[in-house]
């Protein structure tokens, strides 16, 4: 592994931030033994994240999308960092560029600890029967994604919209017809990344409420965001998207 990638795998959440050099020195030190107690387990589930993405993008399958792979690679990315015991005790190794979304969930008392069982879940998701446009569809996984009622599904899509992805979705749209894949997951991260930045975050917030905001901070700890970052997500709900792919094909934007 280089070096640039450690540090983007164990940068120190300025959440934590300390003030007072003696203080700041204690907190240093505890970072240090944090990261030499996980870092083997950050290591492992970032190369299996790695791996599950290859075979989403079918890189040794003739670029013909491997779910089965994708979804027990991701599955196993998961299940390193849950094995470890990786959660609130890790907080100060969280990634990041991931300090915004651990504060909330902290703040939240949402448990960080990943689920390897998040994986099938999301897989799992469907679009609802009286979906009649493709961003409504895909508005309806996001919110199974997220463990949120479905009804909860007009919000949500304000909550997109307040992002700037009025182009993003029918880009997806567009991708998913065309079985481009690659396209596919480019643009669903490119999505993620804005809904779990702090903009999105408060929008998210802001319009859905209390409860189903903690039910989001949950379902991204699920999935190992604050630890792996976006991808993990991004890619369980782009395997969602594939398992619902001729459903959303057949729709008008």
């Amino acid at each position: 592994m280089t070096i640039s990638r450690r540090k983007a795998l164990f940068g120190t959440s300025v959440a934590f931030a300390a003030v007072g050099g003696r203080h700041v020195a204690a907190q240093e030190a505890d970072i240090l033994a944090q990261r030499l107690e996980f870092e083997p387990a950050f290591e492992g589930a970032a190369l299996a994240l790695d791996a599950a993405t290859d075979s989403f993008m079918g890189v040794d399958n003739g670029g013909e999308v491997n779910a089965e792979a994708a979804s027990e690679q991701l599955r196993a990315a998961l299940a390193t960092l849950a094995e470890v015991g990786v959660g609130a005790e890790a907080a100060l190794v969280a990634r990041t560029e991931q300090a915004d979304l651990v504060a909330d969930i902290l703040a939240n008392e949402v448990d960080l600890a990943p689920d390897p069982e998040a994986v099938e879940d999301l897989r799992n998701a469907e679009a609802q029967a009286d979906a009649d446009t493709w961003q409504r569809a895909f508005t309806d996984i996001l919110a199974q994604a997220f463990g949120i009622d479905p009804q909860l599904g007009p919000q949500l899509r304000d909550a997109l919209i307040a992002l700037d992805t009025a182009q993003d979705l029918p880009r997806l749209a567009e991708a998913v017809r065309k079985g481009d894949w690659w396209a596919a997951l480019r643009i669903t991260r490119r999505i993620v990344a804005k809904i779990v930045s702090r903009a999105g975050l408060s929008a998210l917030s802001e319009r859905l409420g209390e409860d189903a905001y903690r039910q989001i901070l949950r379902a991204l700890a699920r999935r190992a965001v604050p630890y792996l970052g976006w991808g993990a997500f991004a890619l369980s709900l782009a395997l969602a998207i594939w398992e619902n792919r001729e459903r959303l094909g057949n729709l008008a934007d």
